[in-house]
């Protein structure tokens, strides 16, 4: 099976850059045997097409609405779709290929810019806009949760002080075991939600200096 990390950007994520964003990218390399690419014209997305397999989209969440590492261009749902596909990504694939929204939140209904209006979860959009685009036979996956660079998922995180945020769960590579781990199914001009609960996240300043960003099931 072919696993590929891709981010954003047009070139290489640095550790002096975002240090999340990296070291997300080297740990599904460890892991998973994944190869690192991103936007630079030569992903060779076409590799997942006979063999199926996974394609891990690595940054940051930024409030429900892009994914992207700092420094780094950020794209919506559907900027995202154009980049894979003009890095080659199949539209329908022999094998079922899995991509996993691989930042925070992108699992959950979240406010823009956490106080004004909900999005839908961004792993929705994304499956929409492969649906649109005339895509098949993909699951598209998102995260509830905050996650930490070896996959671990927080659901309540606080701004300030990093010792508070509780990272805790499976290695969520381990399969769809969870229904923090939100599954949508792009099959035949439709998609469909076929694992994962309803979530979403809340602004909550509890008390003066003290920002919690919370996620809860609904």
């Amino acid at each position: 099976m072919t696993v590929i990390a891709y981010h954003t950007g047009t070139r290489m994520v640095k550790a002096s850059e975002d240090m999340d964003v990296y070291y997300s990218m080297q740990d599904l390399k460890l892991r998973c045997n994944a190869s690192i690419t991103w936007h630079n014209g030569a992903a060779g997305l076409e590799r997942l097409d006979t063999p199926g397999g996974e394609l891990y989209v690595v940054g940051h969440g930024h409030a429900g609405g892009r994914i992207g590492a700092h420094g780094h261009p950020s794209v919506g749902a559907r900027t995202l779709l154009r980049q894979l596909t003009e890095e080659g990504l199949p539209v329908n694939p022999a094998n079922l290929i899995t991509i996993y929204l691989h930042a925070c939140a992108t699992g959950a209904s979240v406010r823009t810019n956490y106080c004004l209006w909900r999005k839908d979860p961004y792993a929705e959009r994304f499956a929409a806009a492969l649906v649109d685009a005339g895509f098949n036979n993909f699951h598209v996956v998102g995260y509830a949760g905050f996650l930490n660079s070896s996959g671990q998922m927080c659901m309540s995180y606080h701004v300030q002080n990093a010792s508070k945020r509780e990272f805790s769960g499976l290695e969520h590579r381990q399969g769809h075991n969870t229904d923090k781990e939100i599954v949508f199914l792009v099959k035949d001009g439709d998609y469909s939600k076929i694992s994962g609960a309803n979530w979403q996240q809340f602004y909550n300043k509890r008390r003066k200096n003290s920002l919690l960003l919370d996620i809860r099931k609904v």
